[in-house]
């Protein structure tokens, strides 16, 4: 079936959309979302304290205070693209919110702040709400796990096919028809964006790649619901999406299972408040240090193995900040095995210039694994080897990190999660007010900005 000229992939995604806005969703994927929900909470409550939220509302202070949409940073209100672009970039400072990796992406960030500014300026129903997160992860995991991984040897996934994200999910909060979807969708493609360089040096830009595919997505369907109108086939056209910044193959096979197979059911859930890349052989220092007991200064050499991918983004050996401390292999390895918790996302700010853990850092060597990478981007593995003074190796191999589908966190290991991030906020009184919010999806809970219960500054 072809309707509205649109070439094969664009009309699955628009056909997609409307069996997903219509459809009566499985309670596994509404407990998933709520999950993600939960999840996308607790990281933006804490990066609404951080300093690329705040400069964002600093440099939009004539805004605040008028609109339809929550501003985290507040409590207050603003315009629902401000409140996107604020909510996506905070959601995605301090490297705790989730990942689909098959499409080495994480949607929640862009997914959910354009959900909730949209279905708040919409007055949706909190239903409505949940329904436009699940749509919007179903619809971009898909577009994400077409392009990859060759999009990702450039580009930000969460930049770019999070945009695609933002776009469903705000078309379904705001009951755009399929007509409408598809000029979204051809709008969206246009504003996707997020180098890959932004990973490997300072500054705020990658998370702002979250806020900004947040806000386009929003903005891409705000406009097709007045009647703005986009190309039909900006994904599959000959200098479009797919063949500009990938493969250039057909992605429209991703599609065939929707509505059958639930990827908001296969999120991977962070343990550490860094690149999401390095985040197994952390699990295996950690895992070291805890079962042999292993005295950090009497270690004389480690070895770090990891797939290919890892090592390009997270291979900075000397961080100079918190940020690129974040996305250092060898120090995060090295700080794990002094016995410092990185799970606790206030430890980078820190820990980034203790100089035990620089000392410790010139012992770490790292390795491509050829398997691993073989297994990548399903599995994300790593390997570790420590030799001690006296000869003795210490050594393991996580064949995934903690988090992913097959290595789960349970429910209430998030909930915990939830209360570690919100209990370093203001929001710290109110954690039990948010659980309930959240456990009232999507019944009769109310999405509106004065329901939410957030805490003054």
């Amino acid at each position: 079936m072809r309707t509205l000229g649109l070439a094969t992939v664009e009309q699955r995604i628009v056909e997609g959309y409307v069996a997903l806005q219509t459809a009566k969703l499985p309670d596994i994927a509404i407990d998933a979302g709520k999950q993600l929900v939960t999840d996308w909470l607790g990281c933006v409550l804490i990066g609404a304290e951080a300093a690329p939220a705040k400069a964002l509302v600093a440099a939009h202070g004539d805004e605040i205070g008028h609109g339809a949409a929550t501003c985290f940073v507040g409590p207050t209100v603003c315009h629902p693209g401000l409140a996107a672009l604020i909510s996506g970039t905070a959601s995605h400072t301090i490297e705790l919110d989730d990942i689909y990796s098959p499409a080495m992406y994480h949607p929640g960030v862009c997914v959910i702040s354009a959900a909730l500014a949209a279905s708040q300026s919409a007055n949706a129903s909190g239903e409505r709400f949940l329904h436009a997160v699940i749509a919007g992860y179903e619809i971009s995991n898909r577009i994400g796990a077409g392009v990859n991984p060759e999009h990702y040897t450039y580009w930000h996934t969460t930049g770019t096919v999070g945009t695609f994200g933002a776009a469903i999910a705000a078309a379904v909060a705001l009951d755009l028809d399929a007509g409408q979807v598809a000029n979204a969708i051809g709008n969206a493609a246009s504003m996707a964006a997020g180098l890959q360089q932004a990973f490997r040096s300072d500054g705020m830009t990658k998370p702002l790649h979250a806020g900004r595919a947040a806000e386009g997505g929003l903005l891409a369907a705000r406009i097709a619901k007045s009647g703005f109108t986009g190309s039909s086939d900006m994904l599959s056209g000959p200098v479009g999406f797919v063949q500009a910044m990938s493969h250039g193959r057909d992605i429209a096979g991703q599609f065939d299972n929707l509505l059958t197979d639930w990827t908001v059911t296969r999120s991977m859930y962070k343990r550490f408040s860094s690149c999401g890349h390095i985040a197994a052989p952390i699990d295996v220092a950690m895992d070291l240090k805890a079962r042999e007991n292993i005295d950090a200064a009497q270690i004389k050499q480690i070895d770090v193995a990891t797939y290919a991918t890892a090592l390009k983004a997270a291979g900075i050996v000397h961080p100079r900040s918190v940020f690129e401390a974040k996305f250092s292999l060898p120090f995060c390895v090295a700080a794990s095995l002094l016995g410092y918790d990185l799970t606790d996302p206030t430890s980078f700010d820190r820990l980034y210039a203790d100089p035990a853990i620089g000392r410790l850092i010139d012992k770490v060597t790292l390795a491509e694994d050829q398997k691993i990478t073989a297994a990548f981007p399903k599995l994300r593995g790593g390997r570790v080897s420590i030799t001690m003074n006296n000869g003795k190796v210490y050594a393991d191999v996580a064949v995934t990190r903690k988090g992913e589908p097959t290595n789960p966190f349970t429910a209430d290991e998030l909930r915990q999660k939830f209360k570690r991030l919100a209990s370093a906020t203001r929001q710290k009184g109110n954690i039990d007010a948010w659980l309930a919010w959240i456990d009232g999806l999507p019944g009769g809970t109310s999405v509106a900005p004065g329901s939410l219960p957030l805490a003054a500054r």
